[in-house]
């Protein structure tokens, strides 16, 4: 989850993690799982729980711990923007000046497509190298519109890979793997959608094929590296729309508001259906909080130990799993066998009962699994 607005933004960051996903991705999850998902109240934006200047007292300073530099928090990655979304940015009033100013600089440098603001090729294949070791901390991968305060300057209208991602979840991975189901399909949807807006303006057959190509071109050019904008290898994707870009980004947004979720699966066909039947499942399975009958150990690392506590590392680098050394003979005796017998037999061997809030917790992180 992206870090939310500063006090002048349209939600003041005191609220930051607990926003809902923005329109109309709010709109579709209503839709699409009868509710708006709850956001992880682990990942606090306003105060990022990555950054060790954000750090309780009582949490130990493991050198193993991934940490987020405070300068750029998560926000080391460049988003893909829709159409319909760079034209919301544009013409919203609630959206930041710095919004506004950073989108049209993409535009200027060249990112400009039919399709949406891309993301260059220089950049891309820069962060396709940097990703795990360089993720959260460093400034040459820092997204353009983040606000000197840290928060997003495009809040209202973020693109659903930074609408779905969050460094912590209070699930662990169950509540991951929901995000990343939504992140999918919400995915998929937006390039529908996007490519729906071009025919809805009237594009011609070839021109929408065009500019399929046209958003993943991976040339390395001049004008790629030195970040301007060619408006002769531009001119044949946009034709009559050159120099008229904004205009056309804020006519997909009035287009992309006239629809439902009903009418965007429509759009997407048979892929769209499966991602939204796999998110679906995501969110049972996030509702469900039933104890499996038997239980195995799962997959796990330990970080280190402090105050007589150990770090776990489960499905995730940026939320490891405090737990007491107890926790693993319990884990020891988890091989398959029913989770009453395994409960009991620990309860014999050590005169205490797992509590079946201890249980799921190592479920749900992946320290234990269902046998």
């Amino acid at each position: 989850m992206k870090p939310g607005p500063d006090a002048a933004g349209a939600a003041g960051s005191a609220g930051a993690a607990l926003a809902a996903l923005p329109a109309p991705l709010a709109g579709w999850a209503a839709e699409l799982l009868g509710a708006v998902p709850a956001a992880e109240r682990l990942a606090t934006c306003e105060h990022c729980a990555m950054c060790d200047m954000n750090a309780r007292a009582d949490t130990p300073a493991l050198p193993q711990r991934v940490l987020f530099d405070p300068t750029t928090r998560c926000c080391t990655y460049r988003p893909f923007l829709p159409n319909y979304l760079a034209g919301a940015i544009l013409s919203d009033p609630a959206v930041s000046e710095h919004g506004r100013t950073t989108l049209l600089e993409r535009m200027a440098q060249g990112d400009a497509t039919p399709l949406g603001v891309r993301v260059d090729a220089a950049y891309q294949l820069l962060y396709d190298h940097a990703r795990a070791p360089a993720f959260g901390r460093a400034v040459a991968l820092r997204c353009p519109h983040q606000l000197p305060s840290g928060g997003c300057g495009i809040w209202q209208h973020r693109p659903a890979v930074c609408a779905t991602w969050y460094c912590k979840h209070e699930r662990g991975a169950v509540g991951d793997r929901q995000w990343k189901s939504l992140n999918r399909v919400f995915g998929t949807a937006e390039q529908a959608l996007a490519l729906w807006c071009l025919q809805a303006l009237d594009w011609p057959a070839l021109a929408q094929c065009d500019a399929q190509a046209d958003l993943t071109r991976d040339v390395l050019d001049a004008a790629t590296l030195d970040r301007w904008r060619d408006t002769a290898r531009d001119e044949p994707s946009w034709g009559p729309w050159l120099g008229r870009e904004a205009e056309f980004y804020i006519a997909c947004d009035e287009k992309a508001r006239t629809l439902a979720w009903a009418d965007v699966q429509a759009l997407g066909g048979a892929s769209l259906a499966a991602w939204a039947g796999h998110a679906r499942q995501a969110s049972q399975a996030h509702a469900d909080t039933a104890l499996p009958a038997q239980l195995r150990a799962g997959r796990f690392e330990v970080l280190g130990a402090a105050a007589g506590q150990l770090w776990l590392s489960t499905y995730s680098a940026f939320d490891p799993l405090e737990v007491s050394p107890d926790v693993l003979a319990l884990v020891a005796r988890c091989d398959g066998r029913s989770t009453e017998v395994i409960v009991d037999e620990h309860e014999a061997a050590t005169g205490q009962r797992p509590m079946r809030t201890l249980l799921r917790a190592l479920l749900d992180h992946g320290v234990l699994e269902p046998g």
